[in-house]
């Protein structure tokens, strides 16, 4: 029993530890973005593009219009980027 609890724990800080990593990497990405960085830009958006078709598909049953209502969220998120000052909240 103990094992067990020390492999749920174990599997417990790999899933914090994979997060923390993933939202570093995207609060450097906005950071570059920031600076002008076109490729650190184009890397954060495709991170969130697939991530935001996926959920409207989910909830609109249509690519078309999924690709659609993506694209919007995307351009309306990254519109005020560089005002942003805590990079954290990208895309909150």
């Amino acid at each position: 029993m103990n094992r067990l609890s020390n492999t749920d724990d174990l599997h417990y800080r790999v899933t914090i530890l994979r997060g923390l990593k993933e939202h570093s990497f995207n609060e450097w990405l906005v950071i570059e973005s920031q600076r002008g960085e076109k490729d650190a830009f184009t890397t954060l958006i495709k991170n969130w593009e697939q991530r935001y078709f996926l959920y409207a598909l989910n909830r609109l049953k249509s690519p078309e219009a999924a690709k659609d209502v993506t694209q919007e969220s995307l351009i309306c998120i990254s519109r005020p980027l560089n005002k942003l000052s805590n990079q954290a909240n990208y895309p909150k």
